[in-house]
């Protein structure tokens, strides 16, 4: 099966030698990776690559079987991001920034109100942002995520610092997400909450990647 993701040769960029191993690290359409073990230094280099930010630092990045930039991917809506961090507009309504990204990518009206419904999100519509609590947030920036329908979505710790039933209900769609076909890569600090939505395992451990089936970690 083709590759989505694929990720060689990672260096820090006052090294070198890579920083991570990452000798192949290919991800394909209906795998939901979780990685982790990274010492925060390499998780924020990769994490820079992935986004973006890390463009001039060596290490081969290809999307989608092509060698291209993270940003020109998320800017198609095939490439999507869910973290701590906001991807909307904090001073804006839930509904401004629903309704913002649902014009730029053209998405129909029925596919912003089926993730209003999913990510229990009524009865925040009028409310700025930045007024929600973390769990609101973080379920606005899944639907603004899944808004345009990606073909894969990049995750730095999506389930962190939010109650759990937000964790069980994210969790849930992020499984449904790579059960539909989806790719998705996430970078992670506690492997017990990715168990939710991932289905290959890895380990970082003394520069090198053990993978291993989700339902066989235990």
């Amino acid at each position: 099966m083709a590759s989505v993701l694929t990720l060689t040769n990672l260096y820090y960029p006052d090294q070198a030698e890579p920083a991570l191993l990452l000798a192949d690290l290919r991800l394909a359409a209906g795998t939901g990776l979780a990685l982790a073990g990274l010492e925060p230094s390499a998780k924020n280099v990769l994490w820079q690559r992935l986004w973006g930010d890390g463009e001039s630092a060596p290490g081969k990045l290809q999307l989608f079987g092509e060698v291209g930039s993270p940003q020109a991917a998320a800017a198609t809506g095939r490439l999507a991001y869910i973290s701590e961090a906001l991807t909307c507009y904090p001073q804006m309504t839930v509904w401004e920034n629903l309704s913002w990204r649902a014009d730029l990518f053209a998405v129909p009206a029925e596919r912003g109100r089926a993730l209003i419904e999913q990510l229990n999100l009524n009865g925040h519509l009028s409310q700025p942002v930045v007024d929600l609590d973390s769990t609101a947030q973080r379920r606005l920036t899944v639907a603004l995520a899944l808004l345009t329908e990606p073909e894969l979505l990049l995750c730095c710790d999506p389930l962190r610092q939010i109650d759990r039933p937000g964790q069980q209900l994210i969790g849930q769609i992020l499984r449904e997400f790579v059960a539909a076909g989806g790719a998705l890569l996430a970078l992670v600090d506690d492997l017990g909450a990715a168990m939710s939505y991932a289905t290959l395992i890895g380990q970082l451990a003394a520069g090198q990647i053990s993978w291993q089936p989700a339902d066989q970690v235990r």
